[in-house]
Order: C-alpha cells, then sequence, then structure tokens
C-alpha cells in the first residue's frame, strides 16, 4: 500500500485496486464470509475510519465510490451497513441529536456514501451488475459514463424489492439531516449578496489566503475556503433529490432548499439545484406544487423580504429568472397531455396531498401575478420575460376553457 499513499504513483495504485475488486466480486467465488473478511480489510487500508478528508484538494471521489458501488451490489447487506457508516448513521440520528455542522468530521466519506447509494439504487431498478470500467488511462481517476446513476423518484414498487424499504428509511432521513446542517450555514450564500464583493470580501490583506473565488460570468465572488468542503456536501446532496428524498423532510422545504441552490456563489452548485428541480417537476405528481413554490419564492411578499439582498431582489439574478420562464413553459406544455382526461383539473385524483391541494388555476393566477410584477421594472430584459409568461399564459387559458366539461370539447394546448 505504499504507492497508494505517494502522490504521484496514488491514482495508479487506485485505478488497479478498483479493478483488481471487480475482478474478485464478479469472477471468483469464494464463501460471503472469506469475502466480506477480504473487503474489510482493502476498505480499512482506501477509505481509513479515522480520516476526515480522504484525497487531496482537486482529486477525484470515483475511485472510492466505484469500489462501495461493486462491493454493495455482491454483498448487499455488508455493503449497506458500509454505506451507513460513511454516513455517520448513528451519531446523526441518535436520541438528542445535537449534532452541528463543526462536528461533520468526514464529508468526503460522506459524499462517497450518497453517490454508492445513488449508483446501487440505480443498478437495483435496473438489474444490471456494474461493468468493468472502460478505459484504460490509469493516470485518470474519472470513469466517464461508466457508472451513471438517475436521481427521479423511484416507482412505489422498487420498495417491495427485499431490504429496499428498510434502506430507504434509514439513510433517507441521515440524508436530510445532513441537508438542513449545511443549509443552515452554508445554503444561502446567494450570488448578488454585497459581502461576497472584493470590496467587502477583502477586510485586510491576511484574508485573501482564507477565501475562495468564483466566476459567475462577468461577475466574481468571494467567499470563505473553509466552507468548501460543507458546499460541495450539500450539492451532493442536492444531486441526490428527489430520488433519496425522505417524508422525515417536507416536500416544500425540499424546494425551498433547491431553489436557493439556483442563486448559490458556487456556479455547480446551482447547476445541480435546477436539474433536481426539473426532475422533481417532471412527476406529474408534484408539478403543481413545484410551480407553486418556485413562483411564491420569487414573487410572495414573504420571500421577497427574506431571501432578497440588500437593494436587490432575487428576480433580478438571470439565472433564477431563466430558470423560472423555462419551466413554466414545460408545465404549460405538459397541461397539453393532460387535459384530455381532465387529470389535473379535478384536485384528489393527484395521488400526492400536497399537490392535491393546488388547482391549475391558483398555479396560474401566482405565474400571472408574478409575470405583471415583472412588468414593473425599469429593465427591459426583466419586462421581456413577463411579457412572454403573460403571451404564454393566454395560450393555457384559452386551452383549458376550450377543454372544460361544460363544453364537451377539448383543446389540445400548443406550445411554439
Amino acid at each position: 500500500m505504499r504507492s497508494f499513499k505517494e502522490t504521484r504513483s496514488r491514482p495508479y495504485a487506485l485505478n488497479g485496486i478498483v479493478r483488481l475488486v471487480w475482478t474478485y466480486l464478479f469472477r471468483c467465488r469464494e464463501s460471503a464470509s472469506i469475502s466480506v473478511e477480504k473487503l474489510e480489510s482493502i476498505l480499512r487500508s482506501v477509505l481509513p475510519p479515522n480520516r476526515s478528508f480522504i484525497h487531496a484538494t482537486g482529486e477525484s471521489l470515483e475511485p472510492f465510490v466505484c469500489l462501495v458501488h461493486f462491493i454493495t451490489f455482491r454483498h448487499g447487506e455488508f455493503g449497506r451497513s458500509f454505506i451507513l457508516k460513511l454516513l455517520q448513521e448513528s451519531a446523526m440520528t441518535s436520541s438528542g441529536n445535537t449534532v452541528t455542522q463543526s462536528e461533520l468530521l468526514a464529508p468526503d466519506r460522506m459524499m462517497i456514501g450518497i453517490k454508492a447509494t445513488l449508483l446501487h439504487l440505480t443498478a437495483i431498478e435496473k438489474d444490471t451488475p456494474p461493468t468493468w470500467p472502460s478505459s484504460s488511462d490509469f493516470s485518470s481517476l474519472r470513469y466517464g459514463d461508466d457508472y451513471q446513476f438517475i436521481a427521479t423518484f423511484l416507482p412505489d414498487l422498487f420498495y417491495a424489492k427485499p431490504d429496499m424499504q428498510d434502506f430507504h428509511d434509514r439513510y433517507g432521513p441521515v440524508i436530510n439531516r445532513i441537508a438542513n446542517i449545511c443549509g443552515a450555514t452554508v445554503g444561502s450564500l446567494f450570488v448578488f449578496d454585497e459581502k461576497f464583493t472584493e470590496l467587502v470580501a477583502y477586510t485586510s490583506v491576511e484574508d485573501r489566503d482564507l477565501l475562495t473565488t468564483r466566476t459567475h460570468g462577468e461577475y466574481t465572488v468571494w467567499f470563505r475556503r473553509d466552507l468548501v468542503p460543507q458546499i460541495d456536501l450539500l450539492r451532493t446532496v442536492f444531486e441526490s433529490w428527489p430520488r433519496c428524498l425522505h417524508s422525515s423532510i417536507p416536500l416544500a422545504d425540499m424546494l425551498d432548499f433547491l431553489i436557493r441552490g439556483v442563486i448559490h456563489v458556487e456556479p455547480t452548485m446551482g447547476q445541480v439545484a435546477a436539474a433536481a428541480l426539473k426532475r422533481t417537476a417532471q412527476d406529474s405528481r408534484h408539478s403543481k406544487v413545484v410551480m407553486s413554490r418556485f413562483t411564491k419564492f420569487l414573487f410572495s411578499a414573504e420571500h421577497v423580504e427574506k431571501e432578497g439582498g440588500g437593494t436587490h431582489l432575487v428576480v433580478e439574478n438571470s439565472t433564477i429568472l431563466v430558470l423560472w420562464e423555462s419551466m413554466v413553459r414545460e408545465w404549460s406544455k405538459s397541461l397539453s397531455s393532460n387535459l384530455q382526461d381532465q387529470e389535473l383539473l379535478q384536485p384528489g385524483i393527484d395521488p400526492s396531498e400536497l399537490d392535491a391541494k393546488i388547482s391549475v388555476q391558483e398555479v396560474i393566477d401566482s405565474i400571472e401575478a408574478g409575470a405583471l410584477f415583472l412588468l414593473t421594472y425599469n429593465q427591459k430584459r426583466i419586462r421581456a420575460v413577463g411579457t412572454r409568461i403573460l403571451k404564454l399564459l393566454g395560450k393555457v387559458i384559452l386551452a383549458i376553457e376550450g377543454g372544460s366539461p361544460s363544453t364537451g370539447t377539448h383543446v389540445r394546448i400548443v406550445i411554439p
């Protein structure tokens, strides 16, 4: 294991271990007890339990994720227990839990656990074992498209598979707890907040060594470097949603986490949060609540007061405004496929209790109010969004009225 600890030879050693473990698990046949004993020894070497950070700055976690994924697929009970150890389940779920941000001792290990969980769920859903790494480049610790996970909602029947419901009920609350802890510290670092500008961030020359920078187009922000591990961990949680979402956190709270993430100082956080929002909205059981919550976040008086940054309102951020417009368009298109059987026009049919309490008309009214608010802005780009949304809503309303039961006709919505 000496080469594993040396920086120059470390990638080659890790790649060799990944391939040897795959070969051992899927080509060699030994009793489960002997196999698990050998795997425990390997895991103690590559994932030492007493280390907070497993890898050097900038090093990929993919080899570790793959190792845990391979092991969990082959030895499910042992692998799932190891994932829960990586997630610090005992500390996160113990009675009288007082775990704070400073006590998140191993963000790297937690990220490995979350990503390995996603790969495991995807493999079980597809009933497909992991493949041999296709790359022959042993100097790289990235495996391209070899091990891709899906993070959309799992079908209800999935939890009827052996041990899946129990596993979900154990990792789900832990991931939610991680989100709450990290969210309290790094979840509301908004890109437009003046405290992340160069003038405010550089309070002294010494502070520069403690800060990191991120670029958003032509705009640059500065924030404390020691927050990066927690930011990376929260971003990994977002990657797992809504697939790993557990009932221990309300759907509305998850949506608020993601919406705030869109305007985060870390650009990759915004990309991951936006993708998770879209995945959630694609499920017809939750599409209305996603659009309602997103619109309220941008335009309701309560959120405008709480989420604004100084003299700037959230809607002035082009990233979140463009995302909102694109999601309004996608939601409007989805109405066309559901209008004929009136699925979305009858509250109570929708299997999501929260979504069923919200009617299509309520969502349309809130979007319309938001669009009218955008028309009052002195910035042309913002007024243009309001104009486009109002034109779109006009077509949606005409289609709904034309396809209502009282007229006996159905009109298909066509969104250009």
